[in-house]
């Protein structure tokens, strides 16, 4: 199937965050955080030009929605506060995993894999091929995830799963830099949508029960002082 369509069924891991956070803990999604997900959902489609008509294969939809139910895992993981295993953990863990999988495919056969020294180009300029090896490795993964990782804990998993939609738009935007791909009118026009539903859905966020409970206790003890005293 083609790249678009996979892609915008892997990034609905937003409403499956918003949908496990409700049915699981209890956390009901806002009128706005509803809003702000059908706006970066119009913006998601407009982004990956499925406007043009696109193919769909079952096992593809299929692959598409085991990747969706990863991106939503690592975002509620990602938020849990263990003391005794870091979110950090998790991704190296998984990204341990990863390679350790793809290598066994490649050693039997399954997945064809080859490698090249070859100096690859980018914006009609070669470059070492080492470099962008690098940058995959530490900035695309290493990087990423840590700093990833840091913000679902700032931000919890509905409102990081959101703005984690911007790497789309981030992803359009250096193919522009770096390949040329100009993008479209309507691209940007759904750079924008997403950048709108993650507003309104920043504006819709409720604080945790438990942030809710504690701001309520905190309140409550000066006014209890008072009356004892």
């Amino acid at each position: 199937m083609d790249v678009g369509p996979a892609l915008l069924i892997e990034y609905t891991a937003p409403a499956a965050v918003v949908v496990w956070l409700w049915l699981r803990r209890g956390e009901r999604p806002s009128t706005l955080t509803v809003a702000g997900a059908g706006l970066a959902a119009l913006g998601l489609v407009l982004v990956l030009d499925l406007l043009s008509g696109a193919d769909l294969d079952r096992i593809g939809v299929l692959w598409a929605l085991i990747a969706m139910g990863g991106a939503a895992s690592y975002f509620v993981l990602g938020a849990n506060q263990r003391p005794d295993l870091p979110p950090v953990a998790l991704a190296g863990a998984g990204l341990a995993t990863g390679a350790l999988g793809l290598a066994a495919l490649g050693v039997i056969g399954i997945l064809p894999m080859h490698a090249t020294t070859a100096s690859p180009a980018y914006a009609g300029k070669a470059v070492s091929w080492w470099l962008p090896l690098l940058g995959l490795g530490v900035v695309t993964a290493g990087l990423a995830y840590c700093t990833g990782v840091a913000a679902i804990r700032r931000l919890g998993a509905r409102l990081a799963s959101f703005v984690a939609l911007l790497e789309v738009v981030a992803g359009v935007a250096f193919a522009w830099l770096l390949l040329g791909q100009l993008p479209g009118m309507l691209q940007l026009a759904g750079g924008a949508l997403i950048v709108a539903g993650v507003i309104v859905v920043k504006l819709g966020e409720r604080p945790p029960a438990s942030r809710r409970r504690r701001t309520i206790s905190s309140a409550g003890r000066p006014v209890q002082a008072a009356h004892e005293h």
